[in-house]
């Protein structure tokens, strides 16, 4: 095929990928878009996953082999992005797999509307059970902006996005305009959060996006030895702060209206994993904390009143920017607490023979994925107050009214999951329809990204 015919680039980077990679890279292979080429980023792989891509490549011309002098999926990824020769560029992970449709209608998504800088789409977390895949549907816009699908619009006039759509792996980039910003990923060793400083970039860059409602990526959430699980993991979270508080700088024109958003995204990310690190391990590491809080300080000092206005509303920063020590003091309490309080509500849950769900949107699906990943064996239900979810059901679980839940079953243990808005309001409701006190459970905050992650006894919420 001719190379300049490209109308994606996919980039997968890879080191001892196996087994999983044969399937990632199957769902590549046989996408329905053949206009593809596949650059594979092997770091040094000794698993057989080299040659298996080689035997690959001997047989399909539009496989090509690069090799990554380093162990860094940043590296790996700029290496593939250097490569490229695709209109568009998109990614996929050694143990993820695509919808064989994916990328042709995300291409053709971008051949209708002028070719926007990106195109994305929804896409699925998922874990491996005996009896087959359990699946999470993640919706880029819930319901309140519902009508963002299908339009051309940016993060200039939708800010949200840069924590609303945080992943780099479900849409498509135009390569032009990745050059033309020099868009790259933070090149840290290791295989965590590179994404983020890149997609941020994206963001707060690009002057098109497009987003489709399907789901065609799916994101493994059970392989044990991603980089989500090591020990010192708030140390990725910590250098992609850094990095990126660097391009702000380099980027000044930027900083005054996105430093709070990117902070907002990075921080609370650091802050969460390093209370949980220290908590376990109790180890001080004031050098490091010192060096961010000096970078943190001084784009905080150099801006606007608006500006430091808005970096006040982000939980612990005040606190970090004034003294370290009651920082890391401060997130180790939250650390102990959400411990705590994912240890009782296992507790009380593993004895419920029913439970019941209050809300089957992002909040109360988290929910159930938690309880499901941890083998909950009880029945489990859903009540909402939207009539038209009765007749569904969500994730293969049946929707009731609450009015039915609370009469039929007033006796199983209802669920209000504390990351909903409303929690007071549906609890309030309950007990109005008869369910006693000590049969309503305030579930710990979980999302989407993090429930399949969690485990009873582990403060791993962040």
């Amino acid at each position: 095929m001719n190379e300049n015919h490209f109308k994606v680039s996919v980039v997968m980077p890879v080191f001892n990928g196996m087994p999983y990679f044969p399937e990632a890279m199957d769902s590549i292979l046989h996408q329905t878009l053949k206009e593809i080429e596949i650059l594979v980023v092997d770091a040094g792989s000794t698993d057989g996953t080299r040659e298996y891509v080689t035997q690959i490549a001997e047989m399909d011309a539009r496989v090509r082999l690069l090799f990554s002098e380093k162990k860094s999926m940043g590296y790996q990824y700029n290496l593939g992005i250097c490569n490229a020769k695709g209109k568009y560029i998109g990614f996929c992970e050694s143990d993820d797999y695509m919808e064989l449709s994916a990328y042709e209608n995300i291409y053709k998504a971008a051949e209708d509307n002028q070719y926007p800088d990106v195109v994305k789409s929804d896409f699925c977390f998922f874990i491996t059970r005996d009896c087959g895949e359990l699946s999470l549907y993640y919706s880029t816009f819930l319901r309140k902006y519902g009508n963002l699908y299908e339009k051309t619009i940016s993060a200039k006039s939708y800010p949200f996005l840069l924590l609303r759509d945080i992943n780099i792996w479900n849409g498509i980039y135009k390569r032009e305009f990745l050059e033309e910003k020099g868009i790259l990923f933070n090149e840290t060793l290791g295989a965590a959060f590179q994404d983020a400083g890149f997609i941020l970039q994206v963001h707060i860059t690009a002057g098109s996006e497009y987003f489709l409602q399907q789901a065609y990526y799916h994101y493994r959430k059970d392989n044990e030895g991603a980089s989500v699980y090591k020990k010192e993991i708030y140390k990725y979270a910590l250098w992609e702060l850094e990095y990126m508080i660097d391009w702000l700088e380099q980027n000044e024109q930027y900083a005054e209206l996105w430093a709070h958003m990117v902070l907002e995204r990075l921080f609370c990310l650091f802050a969460g994993f390093y209370g949980n690190y220290y908590l376990k391990n109790k180890e001080k590491t004031c050098s490091e904390l010192l060096k961010l809080q000096k970078k943190v300080r001084s784009l905080y000092q150099t801006h606007s009143d608006n500006l430091r206005s808005e970096l006040q509303k982000i939980p612990f920063l005040m606190l970090f920017l004034e003294n370290t020590e009651l920082f890391a003091q401060a997130v180790v309490q939250k650390a102990k607490h959400t411990l705590q309080e994912l240890s009782g509500f296992g507790d009380v849950v593993k004895k419920a023979k029913r439970v019941i769900i209050f809300g089957c949107g992002e909040s109360g699906q988290s929910l159930l994925a938690m309880l499901l990943k941890n083998r909950y064996e009880g029945e489990i239900c859903f009540c909402d107050n939207n009539q038209e979810k009765w007749k569904e059901k969500i994730m293969g679980y049946p929707v009731v009214s609450v009015e039915r839940a609370c009469k039929e079953w007033g006796s199983a243990s209802f669920l209000v999951p504390g990351s909903s808005l409303y929690w007071k309001k549906m609890k309030m409701q309950i007990l109005k329809n008869g369910v006693c006190t000590e049969n309503i459970v305030v579930a710990p905050f979980v999302g989407p990204h993090s429930s399949m992650e969690v485990h009873w006894n582990v403060s791993s919420l962040y």
